[in-house]
Parts: C-alpha cells; sequence; structure tokens
C-alpha cells in the first residue's frame, strides 16, 4: 500500500497559469489592509486634527485682532523664521 495523493497518476491535474491565479487573488480581495488602513486614518485623526482644531479655535477667543497681533509679534517672527 502506498501513501499519497488520492488522484491517479496518469491524469492530468488542471491548474490555472500563475497570471490568472494571481488576479484571482487581486478579485478575491484583501480585506484585512484596507480595513486596518481606516482604523489607521481615524487613530490618526482623533490624536492630531481634533488636538489641532481645539488649538485653532482657541486661538480666536479674543477676536482676530488679538490674534493677528500675537503672529505678528517680533517673537512669533523670530520663532516662524527659525522652524521655516
Amino acid at each position: 500500500m502506498t501513501w499519497g495523493s488520492p488522484l491517479p497518476t496518469d491524469v492530468a491535474v488542471a491548474v490555472p497559469p500563475p497570471r490568472l491565479r494571481a488576479r484571482r487573488a487581486a478579485r478575491q480581495g484583501l480585506a484585512g489592509p484596507a480595513i486596518l488602513g481606516g482604523f489607521s486614518v481615524a487613530w490618526l485623526t482623533l490624536i492630531v486634527l481634533i488636538p489641532l482644531s481645539a488649538v485653532v479655535v482657541r486661538s480666536f477667543d479674543d477676536g482676530l485682532g488679538a490674534f493677528w497681533d500675537d503672529v505678528t509679534s517680533p517673537q512669533a517672527v523670530a520663532a516662524m523664521k527659525l522652524t521655516l
């Protein structure tokens, strides 16, 4: 008795060509990376954009004139020159 494939050895098994297999795999799709990408974008939104929007909103609490005075002060201009 031999162990191995239950298929007879003289029967050819149809195997799709490599390009067709790759296309079929692409069509079936990989949902994992898409879901992880969505979670990454959501997490970065929570961590970066929400606090940044809070800073922008709070900067206009005293009005546009006070904001402009703070942004154009010599210390702020020097900080922007150093950064840029």
